[in-house]
């Protein structure tokens, strides 16, 4: 059972220091959402995904009485009641502090901070705004909470298909609300027809998607990709006792025979970062300049020295 599905073992086996981790991550993703919101996406036009691009879109019908951060914590109360359905009370602790920080943070820099003739152009709008949400939905995910709305959607998404990364499933849930969006603000304009599209807007927000699903996955995988390496060689004594003292990095044998020269061989296996790479190599040169070497890309390790094996899924 993935422990997504039992909370309260889970928030029982987080050590201290791993907490405080949580806590400044969950401080950094608050304050990068908010500054993405009122200084990139809201002054621009852009629908950027998520219940902040649906709350966005709400106001500029200037039809209710106060801005997307109260609009946020109202459309967050059916997702957050699905949300401790599924995880439990203590899990959500840090998504209420989550959703009441950046929902704070952004009136408060819409009222106080943000200048009101301010407005920024789409393309660094969609850049700028796609990167510090995409690092603060890493950062949130890592510091085990939500933002609420479409992060528990999606966070619900990744337990039933494991084999897709989060960032994603972003993009699916996130390019409904741009869809959204563009019909809102042709509706606003008049009604739906061609002449009230904006092409631009909608190209820039689904490039603004994109941005954001991107540093959103290198946040929470980039750490994780590692190097497979297979060494053939005559020295594997020699080459496998320097990885292991010098880079501090397992090998394996493997049972190999060649085909040609019919002779049994142990093959070398080894994952490693990719900034050990290179020592190896070395380590390999100078051992058998004659070795035989693969090099393949691990897209995540799982085990001592890198990501626990019942880690939570992100």
């Amino acid at each position: 059972m993935n422990i997504l599905d039992k909370p309260k073992e889970l928030m029982k086996k987080i050590p201290f220091k791993h907490r405080m981790k949580d806590f400044g991550l969950l401080i950094a993703a608050i304050v990068f959402y908010a500054v993405g919101t009122s200084f990139f996406f809201g002054p621009s036009g852009l629908t950027p995904g998520g219940l902040s691009g649906i709350a966005m879109t709400l106001e500029r019908f200037d039809f209710l009485p106060f801005g997307k951060g109260i609009i946020v914590l109202i459309l967050n109360v059916p997702v957050i009641i699905l949300g401790i359905r599924k995880f439990g009370w203590r899990f959500f602790a840090s998504t209420i502090a989550a959703i009441l920080g950046s929902s704070g943070l952004m009136e408060l820099l819409d009222n106080f901070a943000v200048p009101q003739n301010y407005s920024i152009d789409p393309l660094p709008a969609a850049l700028g705004g796609g990167v510090l949400i995409g690092i603060s939905v890493g950062c949130v995910l890592r510091a085990r909470a939500t933002f609420g709305g479409t992060d528990i959607i999606v966070k619900v998404l990744r337990l039933r298909f494991r084999y897709m990364q989060t960032g994603t499933f972003y993009i699916f849930v996130d390019g409904a609300i741009v869809v959204f969006g563009t019909v809102c603000a042709m509706l606003q304009k008049g009604g739906i027809s061609l002449e009230n599209f904006s092409p631009d807007i909608l190209i820039y927000s689904v490039i603004a998607i994109f941005v954001q699903s991107h540093f959103a996955n290198m946040v929470l995988y980039g750490s994780d990709e590692a190097r497979m390496i297979y060494i053939i060689t005559t020295k594997e004594a020699e080459i496998s006792e320097r990885i292991n003292k010098e880079l501090h990095s397992g090998v394996t044998y493997l049972q190999g025979k060649g085909a040609y020269t019919e002779n049994d061989r142990q093959i070398l296996m080894c994952a490693m970062r990719k900034q050990q790479l290179p020592g190896a190599k070395t380590i390999v040169l100078q051992e058998d300049p004659a070795a035989f070497m693969i090099v393949t890309s691990a897209s995540q390790v799982l085990g001592k020295g890198y990501k626990s094996l019942d880690e939570e899924e992100l």
